[in-house]
């Protein structure tokens, strides 16, 4: 049985890292709306603003890594929850139906 390349261990170490970081900033992502709504029911008004396109390009990157060895390194089921569990990337995959739903009431 062949161990894999050194190679193959480096690659799958940056894709690895990438997904993490991208996971990382899902999670404050989520820590952001909690900590918002905390804040609201104290009676504080003030926002907190999520960060969508870094963790998408994070895991972006780390697909991108992944693909581009054979077999893939990473799962694609697990870069898709990756992205889908980010309310920020959720936000911006709803950004096109909001701007359509307010340009059609407009009229």
């Amino acid at each position: 049985m062949s161990r894999p390349s050194h190679g193959a261990n480096r690659v799958f170490a940056i894709a690895l890292v990438f997904l993490l970081f991208g996971i990382l900033v899902a999670l404050l992502n989520w820590a952001c709306i909690f900590a918002c709504h905390r804040r609201r029911r104290l009676g504080n008004r003030s926002g907190v603003s999520l960060v969508p396109l870094i963790g998408m390009a994070s895991i972006g990157i780390a697909a991108c890594v992944s693909i581009a060895s054979t077999p893939p390194l990473i799962p694609g089921w697990i870069l898709a929850l990756a992205v889908l569990s980010d309310p920020a990337s959720i936000s911006l995959l709803y950004l096109p139906i909001f701007l359509l739903r307010s340009r059609a009431s407009r009229k």
